[in-house]
């Protein structure tokens, strides 16, 4: 299966995107099954022009984009400055889905066929972590395919709701999601890729409600966080502190205390709730999961 790949960092949006489409048009030609396409917080803005310039020239059969705080290509990442990546494939069947804001299990899905051509190999999914909610999802998905998997993650652009871009074809919009339904040509592995780093020592769910946890190792997770903000930002102040940066990583393999970072799911610290000194967590944590505060 032909892959083409190209990243920028011209702080130019029409010039970067002149680099990455030349490059992709001249490796793999004109019409690929699936591009996506992603952009730092400085291309952001312009992101409806750099999908418009990827569908006048590559006429990709589908488009998914997101602004991310940092993109990786062709063997660099760029973070803190103007980056674009562009990957290009031929996979045979691809299919666009896109994923409502807020959207119920019995209604998780706008534009999801009502019947397939082919039983899907994966989905690639990339989704706004303020207004998309996992569990719906995954429960549709499961009752329609069970075992497919979902890969991809969330956006890291926007701090706040509202912040975040994310394409699908000719579409832009700032919250759900985005996603491309594989065909059974492809062959997916998946693996957990992470971004961020360990900060603080592991700890165990002691009390949580929904997405809120409200008590880490018989402690107040506010607590946890502002030591751990001290250590390792070298900031006395949890308020002056870009949340965007914290997340928490759920231990996976409890069983065989397996705390290797491929065996850590990372969510994102949605905020905090200063009525009960919790974390509000995207999907929560159960009792007697462990979990570690991250950065990046």
């Amino acid at each position: 299966m032909p892959f083409a790949a190209a990243t920028s960092e011209h702080p130019i949006t029409a010039h970067a995107m002149g680099e990455v489409v030349g490059h992709v048009l001249e490796v793999l030609g004109p019409e690929p099954d699936l591009v996506l396409l992603f952009v730092t917080p400085h291309h952001g803005g312009a992101l409806e022009d750099a999908a418009g310039v990827v569908r006048a020239v590559l006429h990709p059969t589908t488009l998914v984009a997101a602004a991310a705080a940092g993109v990786v290509g062709t063997g660099r990442e760029v973070e803190g400055g103007p980056g674009v990546s562009l990957l290009a494939a031929r996979l045979g069947a691809v299919l666009p889905l896109r994923v409502e804001a807020g959207a119920d299990a019995h209604r998780v899905a706008w534009g999801w066929p009502e019947s397939l051509p082919f039983r899907p190999s994966a989905v690639v999914l990339l989704a706004d972590p303020f207004s998309f909610r996992p569990g719906p999802f995954f429960t549709e998905l499961d009752r329609r395919f069970p075992g497919v998997p979902v890969i991809g993650g969330m956006a890291s652009s926007g701090r706040g709701p509202g912040g975040n871009r994310l394409g699908l074809d000719d579409v832009v919009v700032t919250g759900g999601a985005v996603a491309a339904i594989l065909g059974p040509e492809v062959q997916v592995e998946t693996i957990i890729s992470q971004g961020c780093r360990p900060a603080g020592p592991t700890m165990v769910v002691t009390q949580s409600s929904g997405d809120v946890i409200l008590e880490l190792a018989g402690r107040s997770p506010r607590a946890c966080l502002e030591e751990v903000v001290r250590t390792a930002l070298l900031d006395d102040d949890l308020g002056s502190v870009d949340l965007g940066r914290v997340q928490i990583g759920r231990v996976l393999a409890e069983a065989r205390g397996d705390h290797e970072p491929e065996h850590v799911l990372v969510r994102p610290l949605l905020g905090l709730a200063a009525d009960t000194g919790g974390v509000i967590v995207e999907g929560g944590a159960e009792v007697g999961t462990t979990v570690q505060f991250q950065l990046h």
